[in-house]
């Protein structure tokens, strides 16, 4: 294909990676003139993947007949809790203009609260320490194995967040964010659209004579009746998988190996080059094949009044139930009721992710599928253990408002099926090694990209 032939590009996953990535080559061939195109797809209803916010109307006040009552809405950021621009490309797009009004600091204090005890450790203690404070590793409970009393930093910097400020939040929403680049950067966005196939194959309606470059990928696509799309909206020369599903991502690069490598690959690289991708294609679709998902239980709850707790997040130390806490309505451009008069002045919402052991052993508890007293019954558990986060630590504050009760106005659960990737175990595996060989001491680089080009 010539550098002046308009082409077509697809992006799998319409997550925060998928995106980010969709924008940045939609801007790259604007500013290139080429006059191409770039289709987004992804199954949900909306953008964002895991980036998600939940709206709820809810009443406040006496709801006894006659009495003092209001609606407000409220909204919890239920999926990611935050974005950090590790990469200097991704804060770039962040602070650009192109994010101006999608996207917010969140100048929140962030830290390590003991469950026993109630004590807070900020960032700025903790981010140059290797392991706990004394008076965290006292607060553990009674009878705790003892790694678990000197656990590292590691084990609890919840998705990088003691590594420090910046915090990034999508605004209003968390996918507002996503939506909101893809629209501004004239991305051709297909939502409820589910690629099941990929296969490369002669476009339709075009010749197959030899030493032109007039094959083309091939998507299939379901949208969410199971009907498929359009042929001509599924044939694109290049494709982009910013999919959660390593084990799609995986089947993809089997094929490619299998029978279209010889033919997209060999004939443009010398040998040993040839041989070196195919090595690092087999590596990668075998690592994939190997990684799995572990599943995520999160909390969200309105109180009836403002919790007097001195952070807006902390990773929880010694809890069986939650590892994260955050004030949800002290992000910035976030409904909380606070907006409304009367009985909902004074609400407050907070989201809280459960223990990837308490996740595991509730995963069997449906949100739809089992009883509503299960439901409700895993809902109580992880409030209460909010609830008893929250007064311990207003307690050791000595806070004149520990006694009084944090009553609820509205607690829901939202179970992901695959929430997080394996860290460790048999299903965790260390991708970077493969993609960057020098770098592979390090296992952060776990989230892939993998480019399918004619």
């Amino acid at each position: 294909m010539s550098v002046s032939t308009p082409f077509r590009v697809a992006v799998v996953g319409g997550g925060v990676a998928g995106t980010f990535c969709a924008t940045v080559l939609a801007q790259g061939l604007q500013s290139l003139g080429r006059g191409g195109e770039v289709h987004l797809f992804d199954s949900g209803r909306s953008l964002g993947g895991r980036a998600s916010t939940r709206l709820r109307n809810t009443t406040v006040g006496n709801t006894a007949p006659g009495a003092s009552s209001s609606e407000i809405q409220v909204q919890y950021d239920h999926g990611a809790q935050f974005f950090r621009a590790t990469h200097p490309h991704v804060k770039q797009i962040l602070t650009s203009p192109l994010t101006a009004g999608l996207v917010g600091q969140w100048n929140a204090r962030v830290g390590i609260l003991g469950r026993r005890g109630g004590k807070f450790l900020p960032v700025e203690v903790i981010k140059n320490t290797g392991v706990l404070s004394p008076s965290l590793q006292k607060d553990d409970e009674e009878g705790a194995d003892d790694d678990a009393a000197t656990s590292s930093k590691n084990e609890l910097d919840f998705c990088g967040h003691l590594q420090g400020p910046p915090y990034f939040v999508g605004m209003p929403t968390m996918q507002s964010l996503c939506e909101g680049i893809c629209l501004r950067s004239k991305v051709h966005v297909h939502s409820s659209t589910e690629v099941v196939n990929m296969e490369w194959h002669p476009p339709t309606g075009h010749s197959t004579a030899p030493g032109e470059d007039d094959f083309a990928w091939n998507l299939t696509t379901l949208d969410l009746g199971g009907e498929p799309s359009s042929t001509q909206d599924s044939q694109f020369d290049h494709v982009v998988l910013a999919t959660h599903s390593p084990g799609f991502a995986a089947a993809q690069l089997e094929k490619l190996i299998s029978h279209d490598f010889e033919d997209s690959v060999d004939a443009e690289l010398d040998d040993p080059e040839a041989a070196a991708v195919k090595s690092a294609a087999q590596q990668l679709s075998s690592l994939l094949a190997q990684q799995e998902h572990i599943p995520a239980r999160t909390l969200m709850v309105t109180l009836s009044r403002k919790s007097a707790a001195e952070f807006e997040a902390a990773a929880v130390h010694g809890s069986p139930i939650l590892q994260w806490i955050a004030r949800d309505s002290s992000k910035p451009g976030r409904q909380s009721g606070s907006e409304t008069s009367g009985a909902g002045s004074a609400t407050e919402t907070w989201v809280a992710h459960a223990t990837d052991e308490f996740a595991r052993e509730t995963s069997h508890i449906d949100n739809h599928e089992d009883s509503a007293e299960q439901r409700q019954g895993l809902c109580n558990t992880m409030l209460e253990e909010l609830q008893l986060l929250l007064q311990r630590h207003e307690a050791d504050l000595n806070h004149p408002n520990a006694e009084e009760p944090l009553s609820v106005v509205h607690a829901e659960t939202q179970r992901w099926g695959s929430g997080f990737l394996a860290q460790d175990g048999p299903g965790a595996v260390n991708i970077s090694a493969v993609l960057a060989p020098d770098n592979a001491a390090d296992p952060s680089g776990q989230q892939v990209c993998i480019v399918a080009s004619g």
